[in-house]
């Protein structure tokens, strides 16, 4: 329905990485809360099974036009006593396996420390690549290093393209302001995020219902398990709160990202 409805819009799809085999990075957006460890780095079975699964992904899509790009991996943070050609050991192993059966769509690489360190990386190892980063901190208006970082040591100099996969979490203000910095650059952006709790820094914002309320209490607190009715019950209504037809629309924030 999502393919379906993308191409209805004329929307393009980014399929992302966020939790690979045996976790990224040690966050738990990465799913690395077994044992805290980004073991993607660590077991070359996790890479072999990055690289297999991206092909699985690749093929089933290769000739799927309304899938824009396949980001690898969402912030990578390569563990200490490890160096940046790890990195590129598990891209290139990913991409030559991507290759095998999708040589149509294009393959975009997050740097080291969540996105941001791009060393090791260069020059380009394949003929439709994307280098990405994320932006969250610094003032709205200060965007020389940035420049000096992405557009001119990055973009210009290997004539790649660049996409900055995730920016927000902060005012209208400086998003409009860091977005207009990326449009005068030629630089793809996307706003994280686009839907959250409770939150005016997304696009849309929705309520936790008062029966998902009582499984947050017992998993913070403890105290009396809830039974399986009061649990789906629960997980139906934080469903139905998310609906777009139920979430508040951030309307100054819209109208800062599109202005």
């Amino acid at each position: 329905p999502i393919i379906e409805l993308c191409r209805q819009y004329g929307i393009y799809i980014v399929l992302d990485m966020h939790a690979a085999p045996g976790a990224q990075n040690s966050s738990d957006f990465s799913d690395s809360e077994l044992n805290g460890e980004a073991e993607l780095f660590t077991e070359i079975s996790n890479q072999r099974w990055l690289a297999s699964t991206w092909r699985y992904i690749a093929e089933y899509y290769s000739n799927e036009p309304v899938i824009g790009a396949l980001d690898l991996l969402n912030e990578p943070v390569i563990p200490w006593g490890y160096g940046p050609e790890l990195l590129r050991n598990i891209y290139e192993r990913t991409i030559d396996s991507i290759r095998t059966v999708n040589s149509n769509h294009i393959v975009i690489i997050e740097g080291n420390w969540y996105g941001n360190d791009h060393t090791g990386l260069f020059p380009p190892f394949d003929n439709n690549m994307v280098y990405s980063f994320h932006h969250y901190v610094g003032g709205s208006t200060d965007t020389t290093i940035m420049y000096n970082q992405y557009r001119k040591d990055i973009s210009l100099e290997y004539n790649v393209p660049l996409w900055v996969g995730e920016f927000g979490e902060n005012s209208n203000h400086w998003g409009h302001n860091i977005k207009s910095f990326f449009e005068r650059n030629d630089i793809g952006w996307s706003w994280w995020n686009f839907k959250s709790v409770e939150r005016i820094s997304s696009l849309f914002s929705y309520d936790i219902s008062d029966e998902y309320q009582i499984l947050i209490d017992y998993w913070q607190q403890g105290g009396v398990k809830p039974d399986t009715l009061i649990a789906f019950n629960g997980l139906i209504s934080m469903a139905h709160s998310i609906q777009f037809d139920s979430c508040r629309i951030n309307s100054g924030l819209s109208m800062a990202l599109v202005d």
